[in-house]
């Protein structure tokens, strides 16, 4: 039973952490469309390991 519920919030985590990379290349996209901004300070709202 233990197991189970572990297994539950590891799901949790996980669905969390793709939400949150759907959140991020969400709003990269939103900024490159909204207008001519450098990709440079787009970039710069994401961290840096998001990139490597």
């Amino acid at each position: 039973m233990a197991l189970r519920g572990e297994l539950l919030s590891n799901q949790g985590k996980v669905s969390l952490d793709q939400f949150k990379m759907n959140q991020q290349v969400f709003l990269t996209k939103w900024l490159s469309k909204r207008g001519e901004m450098s990709q440079s300070s787009a970039c710069s709202l994401l961290p840096s390991g998001f990139y490597r």
